[in-house]
């Protein structure tokens, strides 16, 4: 997609101007590219086509311009050899296209590189400076273009003096000097689709590499290449990645979100969300986004964003699922986000929804809290119909009650429902949880979490944590809770806060703070809210009777510990 820019105030149209007049002179040639996952090259391939474009209006010959473009303009890294070779055939042909005799010329090479070629090196056989170099790239294969690589003085010297070693083969320092050179220099673009991967799916090795190197991005490997794309460019250049949709707003990427706010400047984006089962975002099962981005921060620059998705349909061609985001095509400015906890990338907000987050918000009202995970479920819990009813504590808030039952009620999750219901899980604390907390694994260590054990049993709140739909907020009492459930204490007027939660105002909101399946206690006491004016004791009573309705919804299955009778009957 080309986007054309937005209309901008005046201000920003004179910083503009002032970076735009540093390129007045440029000349093609000095135009800098790179791919630092270039993959089998059809990015560099595409680029090539644009910069030819660019050479040809300047009145460069197609012909000289593709030996420009191979030498000095396009750059690509990659950590799979077979990758790299599909990538320099792909450049070489593109390069024929324009002039058919490049290939006769062996001298011309596209300037890139790859990772494989370099491994094996035996630096104990090579000495001085080449050795002080190679030994940068013992992990060359596990850290690929996220490496930091520095020449040693005299490294040049050393290298025209180099004589074949058993330790080195000239191949191998040709591509190490290359990958030196291609990360080592600032590019005028940045562009690339980097590899997605998880904390989880790391080795060791890369695992603590990005813990020391990235620690604002290292929960996932596109993050910590969107921060060394910004590495790569220049203070005036460009970036231009597909991303998960995981870094605009979950708190794990709450660093890198700031370090854009205050450095860098979001010209545009494609955000593609996952919208679970029927709503996709290309194919697969999680939001992307292509986000283009200056390298240096543009006050009240005006980006434009274009809201996409694909749908899976029936046989009739309806969707299974429609969005819920508003408006397709929003324009916003990166100071919003920053008035939102979290600083989320939330560009369809209005700015009066923004000033709401500058006045009340849940967290100076109720306490949100997780509670019991205990980590063994198949020996901890049981469905309330399986085990002796007897040997139930279902009133633990009597004080009689002295933990002499075996089984109490838990609040562990569920499905979607508002007010009341999923109550038919128990767990054993019996004595208090005595052999919940005494199960220790191999290291000796607890396995269970018991947090939060002051709330246990109190009257409150409780919703799932982790969803297939909305957020719904249930009333609870005389439960343990935890697992896949949180839950939410208030010293006062807890059905008035029951209802905000389970309102749109709040379905919105939760929408830009955290639009995932996930909804955790950080996101619930961030929601803002207002005083209703007079009408608290009038919300009280409808969420009083809704709960009171859902409850003998609930009741009237047999499902309900609290079954009475069919509701037919």
């Amino acid at each position: 997609y080309y986007l054309e820019e937005a209309e901008q105030e005046d201000s920003v149209k004179a910083e503009l101007e002032k970076l735009r007049a540093e390129y007045k002179n440029i000349q093609p040639e000095q135009i800098k590219v790179i791919d630092p996952c270039m993959g089998s090259g059809h990015i560099l391939v595409y680029a090539f086509d644009v910069l030819m474009d660019i050479y040809t209006s300047c009145g460069w010959s197609e012909r000289d311009a593709a030996l420009s473009i191979l030498q000095h303009n396009l750059f690509g890294l990659d950590i799979d050899r077979r990758a790299y070779q599909l990538a320099y055939f792909a450049v070489m042909m593109k390069a024929r296209q324009y002039n058919r005799s490049i290939i006769k010329n062996g001298e011309i090479q596209p300037q890139l590189a790859n990772f494989a070629d370099v491994m094996g090196v035996d630096t104990s056989l090579i000495s001085g400076k080449i050795a002080e170099f190679a030994e940068q790239f013992k992990f060359a294969d596990t850290y690929g273009s996220l490496m930091e690589i520095k020449a040693p003085a005299g490294l040049d010297e050393a290298v025209s003096e180099f004589n074949v070693s058993f330790g080195i083969s000239k191949k191998q320092l040709d591509m190490m000097l290359r990958i030196y050179k291609n990360l080592s220099q600032k590019y005028d673009v940045v562009v690339t689709n980097p590899p997605y991967m998880g904390g989880s799916g790391m080795n060791a090795t890369l695992s603590n590499y990005v813990k020391d190197k990235f620690p604002d991005s290292k929960s996932d490997l596109f993050s910590c290449f969107m921060e060394q794309a910004y590495f790569l460019a220049k203070s005036t250049g460009y970036t231009s990645l597909i991303t998960m949709e995981s870094w605009m707003f979950l708190s794990s990427f709450e660093k890198l979100r700031q370090k854009i706010n205050l450095s860098k400047t979001i010209i545009n984006m494609v955000y593609m969300p996952y919208l679970g089962k029927g709503g996709t975002s290309l194919g697969i099962n999680f939001g992307t986004a292509a986000v283009i981005t200056k390298n240096c921060r543009i006050r009240n620059y005006t980006a434009q964003y274009e809201y996409t998705v694909y749908y899976e349909t029936d046989d009739e061609g309806v969707p299974f699922v429609f969005p819920t985001i508003n408006e397709r095509w929003k324009t916003a400015k990166q100071e919003n986000f920053s008035k939102i906890p979290g600083m989320p990338v939330a560009y369809w907000v209005s700015e009066n929804f923004v000033r709401a987050f500058e006045n009340d918000n849940l967290k100076n009202h109720v306490n949100a809290v997780k509670g019991l995970d205990t980590c063994d479920n198949d020996t901890f819990t049981r469905h309330w119909n399986e085990v002796d009813i007897n040997k139930i504590g279902f009133n633990k808030s009597d004080s009689s009650d002295t933990y002499s039952h075996k089984w109490y009620p838990y609040c562990k999750g569920g499905g979607y429902s508002k007010w009341y219901g999923f109550m038919s899980i128990v767990v054993n604390w019996e004595n208090d949880g005595e052999e919940l907390r005494n199960i220790r694994d191999e290291k000796g260590r607890i396995k269970s979490r018991p947090q939060n054990i002051r709330y246990y049993f109190k009257e409150g709140l409780t919703w799932s944590t982790i969803t297939s739909y909305k957020l719904s907020l249930r009333y609870m009492n005389n439960c343990i809770f935890g697992g896949g459930g949180s839950a939410m204490f208030c010293n006062d007027s807890m059905y008035y806060y029951l209802g905000f939660v389970n309102s749109s105002v709040t379905e919105y909101a939760l929408g830009l703070l955290n639009p995932t399946l996930n909804f955790l206690v950080g996101d619930i006491l961030s929601l803002p809210i207002a005083d209703s004016k007079g009408q608290k004791n009038a919300i009280e009573m409808i969420v009083k009777e809704n709960v009171e309705l859902s409850k003998n919804d609930w009741d009237s299955f047999e499902t309900s510990w609290d079954f009475e009778r069919h509701p037919l009957i």
